[in-house]
Parts: structure tokens; C-alpha cells; sequence
């Protein structure tokens, strides 16, 4: 019995696996079921919170964080001819607000639904560096942009800006 005391009242159990880990215990103590059936169920519970831990370990933020600042610019232009009306283009403006030198190496306009055409000053951003990619959707309709860099992804929502 011992051997479970320790599950019985470990601070670092969550409440769910506490409570069920207490009422086998309880069960164990009152002689309504088996070591060997209570030490499969604690069994169970470490494997269920060691997939936990994983899982959790694999949707951790990268340890720098950096920070950027995403806009669309749209820039007019007309054409010297008569033939054609108005140009209108769409570029998505990244700043850099970090410090260390960074480059972006990936680009991802929602979920990768909205093309896009040649980026430019993307490579060993400072502060304030302002990167460009042209993009080919209608920029009220863009929700998402993530970035990737070397020390991770980041998603920034646009609430239909």
C-alpha cells in the first residue's frame, strides 16, 4: 500500500488523474479490487501524462521570441497609356522588431491560400527592417500571415485588415 500512498496525494498529479488515482486507492484500502489491477490503472495514468508532457513539449514556443509587424500596403500607378486604367498592387509589409539579426524563411498567407510573388529584404533583418513580398488576393480578405524563421513559426491574425 505504500507504494500508492504516493499517488494519493502528489501536488504534481493534475485533479483528474488525483481523484481516480484517489479512488483506487480508496477501493484498494476497502478490499474492493487488486494490487495488480490498481498498479495497471496507475500504469495507464503515467503513460497517459507522459504523452501529455510530450505533446505539450512539441507545441512549445521557441525559445527566442521574436517579434514582427505585418501591414498591406496597396500602391497605385497608372499607365502612360490610355489603354489601361489604374495599376493596383498589394504588398504585405513585414517589420522586424528584433534586435538580433533575423531572417524569414517562409512566408504563409492564409494557411497558404493566398499566393504570393517575389519577397524582397527578407535576409539578416534588424530592428526596423522592413521586408516586402507582393501578394496575389484581395487583401481584405487575407485573416492569417505566419512567418518562419530559423528559432520558429509565427502567426499573426489579421481580423480582415
Amino acid at each position: 500500500m505504500d507504494e500508492l500512498a504516493e499517488y494519493k496525494d502528489n501536488p504534481d498529479i493534475p485533479p483528474v488523474q488525483e481523484k481516480l488515482a484517489r479512488a483506487y486507492y480508496d477501493m484498494l484500502k476497502t478490499g474492493g479490487g487488486d494490487l495488480e489491477e490498481i498498479r495497471g490503472f496507475i500504469s495507464e495514468l503515467q503513460d497517459t501524462e507522459q504523452a501529455a508532457v510530450e505533446q505539450a513539449a512539441q507545441q512549445e514556443t521557441p525559445s527566442a521570441n521574436e517579434q514582427f509587424e505585418i501591414r498591406i500596403r496597396t500602391i497605385t500607378g497608372s499607365d502612360a497609356t490610355q489603354h489601361f486604367g489604374p495599376t493596383v498592387i498589394h504588398k504585405l509589409e513585414i517589420i522586424s522588431l528584433n534586435d538580433a539579426s533575423t531572417t524569414i524563411t517562409g512566408i504563409k498567407i492564409n494557411r497558404g491560400n493566398c499566393p504570393t510573388g517575389t519577397a524582397d529584404h527578407y535576409q539578416n533583418m534588424g530592428y526596423g527592417t522592413v521586408a516586402g513580398v507582393f501578394i496575389r488576393c484581395d487583401p481584405q480578405n487575407i485573416r492569417e500571415v505566419t512567418l518562419t524563421t530559423a528559432n520558429g513559426e509565427y502567426t499573426f491574425n489579421m481580423n480582415g485588415q
